[in-house]
């Protein structure tokens, strides 16, 4: 039975043209500013006189990479981040709203090498992500007017489904790889049933690879 099962496998590996699985050691870290964008939010800072502020962000993850070709493959991960929504009048009035999200980006990634130890990477595809808690803190002239872990709202959605896409440098490390780029989020979906409000984000990323 473990052989017919083995034979299975290196059968649709062979199907498939597959080349490599590559899987991180100690996951990746992003870093990076979260905001919202859309026609109702911006309405709404408008007439609150705000704007958006830089909302910090941080996740961290694993990811798998099946490769097709030296310069083509693809990459499925499972990320926790924690992304806070700043907006208010300056560092005395604002409004921060932060989140947790559990995601998951399913890649296409184009390696182009420069040599034996240097290439440069696009990566770009769909994410889902899965908001599961929220805390709001609040600050006015001088002084925190509250901080609160809360449920969310009736009208949020908790599921999104967006855009994923990143650019960078790849560097040969040890056994494995080193990858530094900048990566671009961004939700399709509204945060709010009947409010144009989309999240986005922009991080810098680093993400360590090994290959089995």
């Amino acid at each position: 039975m473990k052989k017919a099962g083995m034979m299975v496998l290196c059968f649709m590996a062979g199907s498939l043209g597959l080349y490599a699985l590559d899987l991180t050691l100690g996951g990746g870290i992003d870093l990076g500013h979260n905001a919202y964008t859309g026609e109702d939010w911006k309405d709404s800072l408008d007439d609150e006189n705000d704007k958006n502020m830089f909302g910090f962000g941080f996740s961290i993850g694993g990811f798998c990479r099946a490769g097709f070709t030296d310069m083509f493959s693809i990459q499925g991960g499972l990320n926790y981040s924690r992304n806070s929504f700043k907006s208010g009048k300056d560092n005395d009035d604002w409004l921060k709203m932060s989140f947790n999200v559990i995601s998951i980006p399913v890649l296409a990634r184009f390696d182009y090498p420069l040599g034996d130890t240097l290439g440069l990477f696009l990566m770009a595809g769909p994410r889902m992500d899965f908001y599961v808690g929220q805390e709001t803190e609040s600050w006015k002239e001088g002084s925190t007017t509250g901080s609160d872990t809360s449920d969310f709202d009736d009208d949020f959605k908790a599921f999104h489904f967006g855009l994923d896409a990143a650019a960078g440098v790849a560097l040969a490390l040890g056994p494995g790889s080193l990858d530094l780029g900048l990566q671009y989020r961004r939700s399709f979906m509204k945060a709010y049933t009947d409010y144009k409000q989309y999240p986005w984000g922009i991080d810098l990323l680093a993400a360590y690879s090994i290959k089995l």
